[in-house]
């Protein structure tokens, strides 16, 4: 194996988060998404295409976001040594269980704690929601799809009983407002 340079393998927090979050958000976190249905929800955000692999840019966007500070040509290695690794083709890219161990690995600079992955799951989502102007423009079938996949936490393609409960939940709400 390689020597990769010692900046590229320093572990940094995937967002910028001021305070750590009580015992009991922590608690209730990892009750409700567990750290297998984040590592879903992540494939799935990551996986735009809906291609079933994450290829080589969307790992580089994963990468990023757990710290990865190298230049194109350390990407180029660092992508190779993941694909060996964790033993995906490289020129199709991680499939979700590729992925699962990637995020997994205690040893490797692509591990995430459940608390990383709900941050990471989070930017993805509050970062790729359509802007209050381009919602307006969306056809009624594009709404309902972005709003089915804001709700489906688990990423599997179906609302389950606590998803609709959250949904329920945040329509009393608006409902009771003035």
């Amino acid at each position: 194996a390689r020597q990769r340079p010692s900046a590229r393998r320093r572990r940094m927090p995937p967002l910028a988060v001021p305070d750590a979050p009580p015992q009991a958000d922590n608690q209730s976190r990892e009750t409700i998404g567990s750290r297998d249905l984040l590592t879903k929800r992540l494939f799935v955000l990551l996986d735009g295409q809906g291609s079933g692999v994450l290829d080589e840019a969307a790992l580089r966007r994963f990468a990023d976001m757990v710290g990865f500070k190298g230049s194109k040509e350390d990407w180029v290695g660092e992508y190779a040594d993941m694909a060996h690794r964790y033993g995906f083709p490289p020129q199709r890219g991680a499939c979700p269980a590729a992925f699962a161990r990637l995020v997994a690995d205690q040893d490797a600079p692509g591990y995430c704690s459940a608390h990383e992955l709900c941050e990471i799951v989070d930017h993805i989502e509050l970062g790729s929601a359509a802007p209050e102007a381009d919602i307006r423009q969306l056809s009624r079938e594009e709404l309902l799809n972005l709003a089915f996949r804001q709700l489906d936490a688990d990423a599997s393609g179906f609302l389950d009983q606590r998803e609709l409960f959250a949904f329920a939940n945040l329509r009393a709400v608006q409902d009771a407002d003035p």
